[in-house]
């Protein structure tokens, strides 16, 4: 059985070049922080916290390429493949705790602009790291105990 997965590797350059943008504008925003003289701890903080989770999601990025590259060799019920999703959870929760560092500046914002509206907003992107790693460790489960029945399936053989 063949699994065709152009789709999703697609998805997965899409979002590569939109981490990319997003790195670019994160690059103007700070040279234009920088001769406005509008720099603080909390401004740097924030780009420091964005700056490295996009760089650990076009790295999760790379993984989960890897891993559709995988399935498309049909090597997907590996050792190998369980340890690329392990370390994209383990991406996922680090992502979860570096993207902590946003929320002084969401409350900044909340201070300046007096909408509240911000912070469910920035929870919203802060936790959905964390669930998205509680489903790849689901995956990860289900996908251990897979290769486990297919060893014991090839011993019996």
């Amino acid at each position: 059985m063949q699994i065709k997965t152009k789709a999703l590797k697609l998805v997965i350059i899409i979002l590569g070049l939109f981490i990319g943008f997003m790195f670019s504008l994160l690059v103007l925003g700070l040279i234009k922080s920088y001769q406005e003289n509008d720099i603080y701890f909390v401004k740097i903080l924030f780009y420091i916290a964005m700056y490295i989770s996009l760089i650990l999601s076009m790295i999760s990025n790379i993984i989960v390429y890897s891993i559709l590259t995988l399935i498309d060799k049909d090597i997907l019920f590996t050792e190998k493949a369980i340890k690329k999703i392990s370390l994209v959870k383990k991406i996922s929760i680090l992502t979860f705790f570096i993207l902590i560092g946003i929320m002084p500046m969401v409350w900044h914002i909340v201070e300046i602009t007096k909408v509240t509206g911000v912070i469910p907003v920035a929870i919203v992107i802060i936790v959905s790291p964390l669930i998205l790693s509680t489903f790849i460790g689901v995956m990860e489960k289900l996908l251990m105990k897979i290769v486990q029945i297919k060893s014991e399936n090839d011993l019996t053989v």
